[in-house]
């Protein structure tokens, strides 16, 4: 929670856009391609930004992360190299920039199909387990790019861990707690306890774990793009499932 807003006082700023447009330039100019138009917003928030650039190679797209979601980088290049068939590799990165540069995919799922038909979401998933597979053997590589394990047997500790820091964000912000809504949800710090002792003992593999597949994630059934976000992405027990929307009528 706590890179939810960005400390560095010069995000969002003009200054800072230009610094990853500049930077974008020049990794183009490295592989003889220059950009044909300008750098156009695509989603600019508090955690990260992403822009879409036309170039001589086709549209690419810029992503600047955090220093706290840093790890995103490295670990999407790794993920990249191990499951290049599920992961666009990157034209570029720069780790103490927080920058990512990849070629566009496109569309993401649900605009190319608002409504998803359950032949697609069955394929995806499919793709999905087939990317867990083809990582699964790379943990060491991936944790030490940075991905974050998570250990059900801190659930209890995660519970007031993300409880405290949702009280402490004021009270304009929609996701503040309540003291009510605080106490409701540390009553069940018991239960979260022996939840997680439950899910550690038992014999489920454990594997990378997207965190936020939804039809808003994936640019086709066939380009996953890993994500280092707290909550999100991490090594642990393969109980995640995704996330499907209410068909639109």
């Amino acid at each position: 929670m706590t890179d939810q807003h960005c400390a560095d006082p010069a995000w969002g700023s003009p200054e800072w856009r230009h610094a990853a447009h500049r930077w974008a330039l020049a990794r183009l100019a490295d592989r003889g391609a220059t950009s044909v138009g300008p750098m156009a917003d695509v989603s600019v928030q508090a955690w990260s930004a992403v822009w879409r650039l036309p170039t001589t190679l086709g549209p690419v797209v810029v992503k600047q992360t955090t220093a706290g979601r840093a790890a995103e980088i490295a670990v999407h290049a790794a993920c990249a190299r191990f499951a290049p068939e599920f992961v666009s590799p990157p034209l570029a990165t720069d780790v103490a920039g927080h920058r990512l540069l990849l070629c566009d995919g496109g569309p993401t799922l649900d605009q190319h199909h608002p409504a998803i038909p359950p032949t697609l979401a069955t394929d995806l998933i499919r793709d999905y387990a087939s990317f867990q597979r083809a990582t699964a053997e790379h943990r060491g590589d991936l944790l030490a790019a940075g991905c974050p394990t998570w250990d059900p047997a801190a659930a209890a500790d995660e519970l007031e861990s993300l409880v405290t820091a949702l009280t402490d964000l004021p009270t304009s912000d929609l996701r503040h707690l309540t003291a009510a809504q605080r106490d409701v949800l540390l009553d069940n710090r018991q239960a979260y306890r022996r939840a997680g002792a439950t899910l550690a003992a038992s014999a489920l593999p454990e594997c990378l774990d997207h965190g936020d597949l939804w039809p808003g994630s994936p640019v086709s059934s066939r380009q996953w793009t890993p994500t280092c976000k707290p909550g999100r992405t991490s090594w642990r027990p393969a109980t995640a499932e995704p996330c499907w929307p209410t068909p639109r009528s």
